[in-house]
């Protein structure tokens, strides 16, 4: 029975009925490998399903992996830094929302760092919109940037900080097309290094303009 429920294929995007109370993610797999690998890998702990898109030229080098119980979540954690070919893996716990991400974009991107950039934001979008648009998830410290212009309007963009993956997470799976005011509102993946060359940019541009101003 267990070995049938192994052979369930998730490409087709679909959200499953399971709870996912007993998902990981391996990191680091090689593009090459295949549901057969990852199960050798993993062996004795017992499988439920294995979520992996085969795509070389994109494939973020990650898959999921719903296991049958925690003893067997413990027993796969044990194998982290344990190779695949001459690939050491890296294998972690994780959510039922960083699932719905990896199934949405078909396992293509690697999100590691919690940031989110937002689109769509009203003109007069506030950082006390943005902390009630997120509610009860947990915002960085200073982790909220809005793009503005001389006259203090916002610019549509901005970028948040989340304190953790699980957050980002979280954020982008339940926030993602909803409304601030009137408008709603688009969420992607980010990195701290994008949203600081931003900052520093809309810095540089605004003051710019501010000299040619006066």
């Amino acid at each position: 029975m267990s070995r049938e429920r192994d052979r369930r294929d998730d490409r087709n995007g679909s959200k499953s009925l399971r709870s996912h109370d007993y998902l990981i993610k391996l990191r680091g797999i090689p593009y090459s490998s295949t549901k057969d690998d990852i199960k050798k890998f993993l062996y004795p702990c017992r499988i439920d399903t294995i979520h992996l898109f085969n795509n070389r030229v994109s494939s973020s080098g990650e898959c999921l992996v719903d296991l049958e119980s925690e003893t067997d979540v413990k027993d796969a954690l044990r194998k982290t830094k344990q190779f695949i070919g001459n690939r050491y893996i890296e294998i972690f716990r994780t959510t039922i929302y960083e699932y719905n991400f990896f199934i949405k974009h078909k396992g293509m991107i690697s999100w590691r760092e919690p940031v989110i950039r937002m689109n769509g934001l009203p003109f007069s979008c506030t950082m006390g919109d943005v902390q009630n648009f997120f509610k009860d998830i947990a915002i960085a410290r200073n982790g909220i940037y809005i793009t503005r212009d001389m006259t203090d309007n916002a610019l549509g963009g901005g970028y948040v900080a989340f304190v953790s993956m699980d957050n980002a997470y979280k954020a982008i799976d339940i926030y993602d097309q909803k409304h601030i005011q009137h408008r709603y509102i688009q969420l992607s993946p980010s990195t701290y290094d994008e949203a600081k060359k931003t900052i520093t940019n809309d810095a540089y541009l605004n003051g710019k303009r501010f000299a040619l101003s006066v």
